[in-house]
């Protein structure tokens, strides 16, 4: 039976995360009982994603498996606590920031903002992502400017930085929140907006189910994504930050973008 160039080059990418990841938890540092209890209070570590973005966490239509990058990254970080894995698929980064308040859940993926850094603790970023716009086969759009117009209506994630950023600089163009990325795909594929604006790797997928259409080029603004947990969980803070230098250093984070075959402008920040 033969092999597809996709699936060898997936099984040499797994090789390698696995390598990575053998090879970066041996230089990471041991968990204290104190630490596991303080991230993982209920013993299990529960963990929100942004489901349906391929940065967070989608899910494979055949297999019914969970993968992304934010989805290997908070597993194997359940992996070095010491401390089983519970992921929590949400819809948008509203969800993921009240279920932190709230102490639903443990650990959350978000992109740093000074807002939020006053409601939540983060780390340091683990990947920064560039926002541009998917519009339609048909359009005549070109650049951000070809949007900001009367009559335009252009959509995003509700929530999300990219709706506050819009929100901001279209001054002429009415900007719409969807509710899920499913959601933004409909009204597109209905011609209810005439652009759907987020980060390039979601954008990327998107695409896939929209023939014809296009990324514009250039981007309107870069997100830096970061691990987030609740505020008063003071004793697990070094351990997050040295989980993600940890990965940042060894290249874990990059091997886990080539995995899971990341599309669109992504780079570890310096």
């Amino acid at each position: 039976m033969s092999v597809s160039t996709k699936g060898l080059r997936y099984t040499a990418c797994c090789a390698i995360f696995c390598l990575f990841a053998g090879a970066c938890a041996s230089l990471a540092p041991v968990p204290s009982a104190e630490v596991q209890r303080t991230l993982a209070p209920s013993g299990k570590l529960r963990v929100g994603f942004n489901f349906g973005a391929p940065s967070s966490v989608v899910r494979d239509a055949n297999t019914g498996e969970l993968s992304g990058l934010e989805y290997d990254l908070g597993k194997e970080f359940a992996r070095r606590l010491g401390v089983p894995f519970e992921p929590v698929l949400l819809k948008r980064s509203a969800e993921i920031i009240d279920a932190l308040k709230a102490g639903s859940i443990d650990l959350g993926f978000l992109t740093l903002t000074p807002a939020r850094m006053r409601e939540l603790d983060f780390s340091i970023p683990h990947v920064r992502i560039d926002q541009t716009f998917l519009v339609p086969a048909n359009s005549n759009a070109q650049t951000l400017a070809d949007l900001d117009r009367s009559g335009t209506r252009v959509a995003t994630l509700a929530g999300g930085t990219s709706s506050i950023v819009l929100k901001q600089r279209l001054k002429n163009a009415t900007v719409v929140d969807a509710t899920s990325i499913p959601g933004g795909v409909d009204l597109l594929r209905t011609q209810q907006i005439q652009a759907f604006g987020t980060q390039k790797t979601t954008l990327s997928e998107m695409a896939r189910q929209l023939p014809g259409s296009r990324l514009l080029d250039g981007y309107f603004a870069s997100e830096d994504h970061a691990m987030a947990i609740p505020k008063g969980r003071d004793a697990g803070k070094n351990f997050v930050e040295a989980f993600v230098l940890n990965a940042r250093s060894s290249g874990l984070i990059k091997a886990l973008v080539e995995k899971n075959g990341l599309r669109g402008t992504l780079s570890v920040p310096d």
